[in-house]
């Protein structure tokens, strides 16, 4: 029998049907989305000169945390719509709000084109330059993503490659111009940039690798059907790759203690999380996602506003 977060079972069933569909009941999905960006708010508000003041940081921080709830709504809502026939014969994803039945495609298309206006109309607010671009980004990066697991064994880099263009548009949110900058400045926050991509793409990677039997099974595509249980080895790599990233990053920016403090304790994170997961365990690898994933980001942002504030 499934069993329901309280939350759910408290609310209409109407509404706790949308609330489950959107994931917003699930705060660790949020944080996977929101402390790369804080990541890159924290790395732009240190490194700009004259250095962004408290203030304007925390008006960002507050301001992306609902940007970050949208995001995560609509890329779970357009998983489900485009999944729902595979959902249906998989044992973890069977009972899905579209999957069993409880929103039809069309509300649930409505909901996604409800929070993909809300994303637009936010959006402007705290990214006036660069509005349409985060919404191309994240609606169609969701979109695309839904889609490619059909076509190339990728899927979770794109993943990856939009998170890390959220993280720079973020540094842009504080008054952060990279691209003005000088060079090595350049170069710390372009180093950050690729790290955020690595650490996403690895811990979508580990993700992937829950479904792996059915996804060989229906045909669908992943990185982890692509090197199946070999795939530790360019987890491994992934990892080390992170972990040169974001110590250049610190040299190029000639940032500190608190810094690099925080960084080795997210190098560290990662790599033990792609050396210990079991990659033939459903739960090892969702545990993984969420915890390592969290843990990760959240040390690596912890070191950027220690750096930033002491």
């Amino acid at each position: 029998m499934r069993s329901e977060p309280f939350l759910l079972t408290i609310m209409p069933r109407w509404l706790a049907a949308y609330v489950e569909l959107s994931r917003l009941y699930e705060p660790l999905f949020v944080l996977i989305i929101y402390l790369p960006i804080l990541a890159g708010l924290f790395h732009g508000a240190l490194v700009a000169h004259p250095q962004i003041t408290p203030e304007i940081l925390l008006q960002c921080v507050f301001n992306w945390l609902p940007l970050s709830l949208l995001w995560e709504a609509f890329a779970c809502i357009v998983n489900d719509i485009v999944d729902q026939h595979l959902d249906r014969k998989v044992e973890r994803t069977r009972n899905r709000p579209i999957a069993r039945g409880s929103i039809s495609t069309h509300q649930g298309c409505t909901f996604a084109a409800l929070v993909s206006l809300m994303i637009l109309t936010l959006s402007s607010q705290i990214l006036p330059s660069f509005s349409f671009l985060y919404f191309f980004l994240t609606t169609l990066g969701c979109i695309i993503y839904a889609f490619s697991k059909r076509f190339t064994s990728y899927a979770q880099a794109v993943v990856g490659l939009v998170h890390a263009v959220v993280s720079l548009l973020a540094s842009y949110s504080v008054g952060f111009d990279a691209f003005s900058a000088p060079r090595n400045v350049l170069i710390s926050s372009l180093s950050l940039v690729v790290a955020v991509f690595f650490l996403v793409t690895t811990y979508e990677f580990i993700y992937a690798y829950q479904d792996m039997e059915e996804d060989i099974k229906f045909g669908m595509k992943s990185m982890a059907v692509k090197y199946g249980y070999s795939g530790r080895a360019v987890l491994l790599a992934f990892s080390i790759i992170y972990g040169g990233l974001l110590i250049l990053s610190g040299m190029a920016g000639a940032l500190g203690q608190n810094y690099f403090s925080g960084a080795v304790c997210s190098i560290v994170t990662v790599f033990l999380s792609a050396s210990l997961v079991d990659l033939k365990s459903p739960q090892s690898c969702s545990q993984c996602f969420l915890y390592g994933f969290v843990a990760g980001s959240a040390t690596l942002a912890s070191g950027l506003l220690a750096e930033y504030a002491f």
